[in-house]
């Protein structure tokens, strides 16, 4: 994960404010708000070696939620998400409307999913903004191991406003 998130850490300038969570079934801080380059690799890995993970879960949502509460409260505020996808505790649908009434984009880095077999959503790009009621355009790139069916639905505000089976 460190390293899927290098090269954007490495994008940003100088004076940029950087914090890391480490999350599994519950998240941690591993350094708060610094200079970015004290977010790379090479300066966390002492950081997280010593670091208590859960690895019984994976709780996007409240990594998430620590993610808001260590933003600062005016500038560029965002997430980088690096992630397998496979939430396994947790409800991810829980953070998104922060995220929403915030305007915090979120920017997801998929991983490789530790998981033998299953579907995984491995892309998802949206808008960053868009006008109350107006119809935006999504990509879902979706993956699976083996052969296959499902059902795609997408939902605002909990209400489905599309669905579409896939064989």
């Amino acid at each position: 994960a460190l390293g899927a998130a290098a090269p954007y850490i490495r994008a940003l300038p100088d004076d940029a404010e950087v914090a890391t969570v480490g999350f599994g079934g519950s998240p941690t801080v591993v350094r708060g708000l610094a200079a970015p380059s004290q977010h790379l690799p090479g300066a966390l890995r002492t950081l997280t070696a010593d670091l208590p993970v859960d690895r019984s879960a994976t709780d996007v949502a409240a990594a998430l939620h620590l993610a808001i509460d260590l933003l600062p409260v005016s500038g560029d505020r965002r997430i980088l998400l690096v992630t397998d996808g496979a939430e396994t505790a947790g409800d991810l649908r829980d953070v998104i409307p922060r995220l929403r009434a915030e305007t915090i984009p979120v920017t997801v880095v998929p991983l490789a999913s530790s998981a033998s077999a299953g579907v995984r959503v491995t892309s998802l790009r949206v808008p960053a903004y868009a006008r109350l009621g107006s119809t935006v355009a999504a990509l879902v790139v979706i993956e699976s191991d083996r052969a296959t069916t499902g059902v795609l639905r997408v939902t605002v505000d909990g209400e489905v406003v599309s669905e579409r089976a896939y064989d």
